[in-house]
């Protein structure tokens, strides 16, 4: 869940191909593990929904970052479950191995805007508590461009979610909307290979970017998937930041704080 048009956003925000979403209108609720954490539900048949999200004014400053250890951050996620409506092949919480500009970022389809007859999923690269970056500059960045250019990702799969079709969105400052980026130019798709296991493939234009696995990480009833939760911790910084929409009150514990974009 976070790539060749250069149109104010860093490479690294367009490499990163997953991450929270958010839905604009819908209200927050305590989640399970604190009650200091914001919920937004998942919106099934919410495709009329869309092109508002897709062309809403984001500013970064609406947020927070909470920063949290790396280890035990599924504690302040939500993983996706059957109790959400969320498919089974992408159920729980997800590594983006080897992603090399985010080896360490994790994310979750749990509050992601679906469309749930049409096999689609919205997701935006500035999401809510169930998306990761590295705890420091560069994954500061990555936030702040990700908000200021609306980055989307429109996902198409297949009826049995063994597959599916990235489409990128992201505004466009000449005309200030959000536009689809053709397939020719980016094109980003997602394979399951195994249990647990999405295999990531990038093509800028003609050439093939390096491949990267989406692996769970932990199910969905919030138990630790082993040995990939270890490999993560091998990969991941210290600290991992959460975004957060304001208000924010940051749950208890001398490890968590919050930083402001």
């Amino acid at each position: 869940m976070r790539m060749i048009l250069h149109v104010g956003v860093s490479l690294g925000l367009l490499w990163t191909s997953f991450s929270a979403c958010k839905h604009a209108d819908a209200e927050t609720q305590a989640a399970p593990d604190s009650a200091a954490i914001q919920e937004l539900p998942t919106a099934k048949g919410a495709s009329n929904s869309w092109d508002q999200i897709e062309q809403a004014v984001v500013n970064p400053h609406d947020y927070v970052l909470l920063k949290v250890p790396s280890q035990g951050l599924e504690a302040y996620m939500t993983p996706g479950s059957e109790q959400q409506n969320i498919p089974a092949n992408l159920q729980g919480i997800w590594w983006m191995d080897g992603n090399p500009l985010a080896p360490g970022n994790v994310t979750s389809f749990a509050r992601m805007v679906w469309d749930g007859p049409s096999h689609r999923v919205l997701v935006q690269e500035y999401g809510t508590n169930n998306y990761t970056l590295n705890a420091d500059a560069t994954g500061l960045k990555s936030f702040r461009d990700s908000a200021n250019s609306n980055l989307c990702f429109e996902v198409q799969f297949n009826a049995d979610y063994t597959h599916g079709q990235l489409i990128q969105v992201m505004k466009v400052p000449v005309v200030n909307r959000s536009a689809k980026i053709p397939s020719s130019a980016i094109n980003y798709k997602m394979d399951l290979v195994a249990d647990g296991d999405w295999l990531r493939t990038s093509w800028w234009g003609p050439k093939r970017m390096p491949d990267y696995h989406l692996r769970r990480i932990v199910d969905a009833s919030g138990q630790r998937v082993e040995p990939a939760y270890s490999e993560f911790l091998k990969a991941a910084p210290a600290f991992s930041y959460i975004p957060q929409k304001k208000p924010f009150t940051p749950p208890p514990g001398d490890s968590v704080s919050i930083d402001f974009p």
